[in-house]
């Protein structure tokens, strides 16, 4: 297999659910790789340690970018992909999550005409205020190969109109490093370092921009936290929370509590490690939804929304805001659980998600990426809702889609659920079809019988 792919990576997570998928690409014959690292997270020692536990190469190049600013670290990793680019060639870009590297990535290669891949595409919080919900749409909809990590993901993508042929499910790679790391993170003497004997253990993580950049958001965290009293708090501290919590004025209340124990930053196994002997997790973190939804732990998600919301329908997980109150009670709640693994039907995946991303991608370059440039004779698409009748009734969508020329862009069931689009799905007497084409086409499909809605 012949190709050249590039793979951007500038924070933690993304070295996390990119290791399984690089470790894979490599063990392919004649595939080149080469990895980047924005330096986004500017700890290079913070990545260093995954680099090092995950078993992966040093980046093939790093860009230190370091800048105080949103705007000129975005334009800082675009410059400097560009170069990249336009000296390894690849045929492809490929990048995991939400951060401003992603939408980085996604950009250059979009303006330099290279095929862009997007892991974890599809995750919706519905909250445009979040700096990660615009990048993750962007890099959507500029992506010409779009891996969900779930159904709904997909769904998402499906309503926003992207074509279906272009949407995969499959499952969300953190999991398959947490498989891969989990009897070392079991072995962990993590709580001995810390000489914490005291239980129950609850682990704080706390990092986002939504909260990070509000203060009075960060002082209900802490209030809530400082208001716990029972066991012990352990709170692996990020660099940048830190500098927050001393602009706040917020770091003394957290260190006059004797329960309480600020650390700095663990590598992935200790903290996976905490996580399995924690009673409960407080975290704004989308990937510790996700790892402790599978490792049963019971996670107080400090938002007011989320993107993962199959975490929720578990019962695993909860919102609770910044409220302090809301926090102390959730907590307390949830700590009285108990552990529940999920491990058969996990909503996040099986742990073989790298598998079907690396052949899917392989498949792409074999055959080619599809530009996605529509021709029309008349005029722009319309839109219409069709209701499936007799003889569109077991016809597949790829069958529908080449006979009448329209593309069907959403699939409701007769129980009124969106269903995924899939080319090899058989359409059933009574669902709705949502379908986009030129008139005539359209014209020609209802003369079929199908009712409009």
């Amino acid at each position: 297999m012949k190709g050249r792919i590039v793979v951007v990576t500038g924070t933690r997570p993304e070295i996390i659910k990119m290791a399984p998928i690089i470790h894979r690409f490599r063990g392919i014959k004649g595939l080149d790789l080469h990895i980047v690292h924005t330096g986004q997270h500017n700890d290079w020692n913070m990545s260093k340690v995954f680099i090092e536990e995950f078993e992966l190469p040093e980046p093939n190049t790093y860009l230190n970018i370091n800048t105080e600013t949103q705007i000129k670290q975005i334009a800082d990793i675009i410059i400097g992909l560009e170069s990249i680019f336009d000296e390894v060639l690849p045929d492809a870009v490929m990048a995991v999550g939400d951060t401003n590297s992603v939408l980085s990535a996604a950009i250059a290669a979009n303006k330099t005409g290279i095929p862009f891949i997007h892991v974890e595409a599809g995750l919706r919080s519905f909250d445009m205020t979040m700096p990660e919900e615009v990048n993750r749409i962007i890099a959507d909809r500029v992506s010409s190969l779009n891996f969900s990590p779930t159904s709904r993901a997909a769904s998402n993508l499906l309503a926003e109109g992207y074509p279906h042929e272009d949407i995969h499910v499959v499952g969300n790679p953190v999991i398959d490093s947490l498989i891969r790391m989990k009897d070392k993170a079991e072995k962990s003497s993590i709580l001995d370092y810390l000489g914490v004997y005291e239980k129950p253990i609850i682990t704080v993580t706390v990092h986002r921009r939504e909260n990070l950049s509000r203060k009075e958001r960060m002082m209900g965290i802490i209030e809530g936290i400082t208001s716990l009293n029972l066991g012990t708090v352990i709170w692996p501290v990020h660099p940048h929370t830190l500098s927050v919590l001393e602009k706040y004025e917020l770091l003394d209340k957290l260190r006059e509590k004797d329960n309480i124990i600020m650390t700095e930053p663990l590598g992935y196994i200790d903290f996976i490690g905490l996580m399995m002997r924690s009673s409960v997790i407080v975290t704004d973190s989308g990937g510790i939804q996700e790892e402790s939804t599978f490792l049963g732990v019971p996670c107080v998600v400090v938002r007011n929304n989320t993107e993962r919301p199959e975490a929720l329908e578990t019962g695993l997980s909860v919102l609770a805001g910044t409220d302090p109150k809301r926090i102390v009670y959730e907590v307390t709640r949830m700590s009285k659980m108990g552990i529940k693994p999920i491990i058969k039907d996990n909503p996040f995946g099986d742990g073989n998600a790298s598998i079907r991303i690396v052949d899917i991608t392989l498949s792409y370059l074999r055959k080619g990426f599809s530009q996605r440039c529509e021709t029309f004779q008349e005029h722009g698409p319309l839109y219409a809702a069709l209701m499936v009748n007799e003889m569109l009734s077991g016809r597949k969508i790829s069958e529908v889609e080449s006979t009448y020329r329209v593309r069907v862009m959403s699939l409701f069931g007769k129980n009124g659920f969106m269903d995924l689009v899939k080319s090899q799905r058989e359409l059933i007497q009574g669902e709705v079809i949502l379908v986009s084409g030129e008139r005539s086409r359209i014209l020609k499909l209802l003369e079929s019988g199908s009712h409009q809605i």
